[in-house]
């Protein structure tokens, strides 16, 4: 099952040392909300990470997918994500390419996915309800209109196309992650399968710096061994956005 705000994804599990996405932006192909400002590749050749960087054998989810959790506002994540006390390492690589979040890229990455056997295209079954909690209409996505339907506040339930795990998707998905394989979330990681299969360095989603609304821009790397490391103390590092 997936949660979603207006199309945005509202509820997902995470390891301590990845990214939360955000109430009020995106996460994959669902935000309409996000904020896009101009960031160079000369600004992402320095990022940080909150937590170890040794990788766990599994982790439960990650709409990050495998790779390392990085951003450039540091005390953002810290807050967003209530990550006081853990390592914050400095990670710099001259001149990284990143491909970057747009419904343009992700578009193209959800062909590609299909194309390629990570994802195959799917009816799914969809309900919606109001969430006194988040303040607003949600949604929940189903592979059966039974599921669906025993969710369905209203007894309403509307038939989408959309995607599923294909081959490689599944094979993915049991390697990475500890959780239960979801089709529900599943699209979220077209992007960077198609990144990490044309040699990106990593992911960058520009989404819109305000920690008050669980918010901040944030990426993910993909080789943390092409990348110099430094561990931080607190004091030696800022936010490169500010409010």
């Amino acid at each position: 099952m997936r949660l979603i705000k207006h199309g945005i994804i509202a509820a997902a599990k995470y390891d301590h040392i990845d990214f939360k996405p955000s109430k009020a932006t995106s996460n994959g192909q669902y935000g309409k909300n996000v904020h896009i400002t101009a960031i160079t590749a000369k600004q992402l050749s320095t990022v940080y990470h909150i937590g170890s960087l040794k990788r766990p054998s599994k982790k439960s989810f990650s709409l990050e997918g495998a790779g390392v959790s990085v951003s450039v506002d540091p005390l953002a994540w810290i807050k967003i994500v209530k990550l006081g006390g853990h390592d914050v390492w400095k990670l710099e690589k001259a001149n990284p390419k990143f491909l970057m979040w747009s419904k343009t890229n992700d578009k193209k990455a959800l062909t590609w996915a299909v194309q390629n056997a990570w994802l195959v295209a799917a009816i799914r079954y969809q309900t919606s309800f109001y969430s006194d909690e988040m303040e607003d209409e949600m949604m929940t996505d189903h592979d059966t209109r039974e599921e669906a339907e025993k969710e369905a506040f209203d007894g309403e339930v509307a038939e989408i196309k959309s995607y599923k795990l294909g081959q490689k998707g599944m094979e993915y998905w049991k390697k990475t992650f500890s959780s239960k394989p979801s089709n529900s979330i599943a699209i979220a990681l077209a992007i960077v399968w198609y990144a990490e299969a044309h040699n990106f360095d990593g992911v960058w989603w520009q989404e819109t710096y305000d920690p008050s609304s669980f918010s901040a821009p944030r990426g993910v790397i993909f080789d943390i061994t092409k990348w110099k490391k430094t561990k931080l103390k607190e004091g030696e590092y800022s936010d490169y956005h500010s409010d």
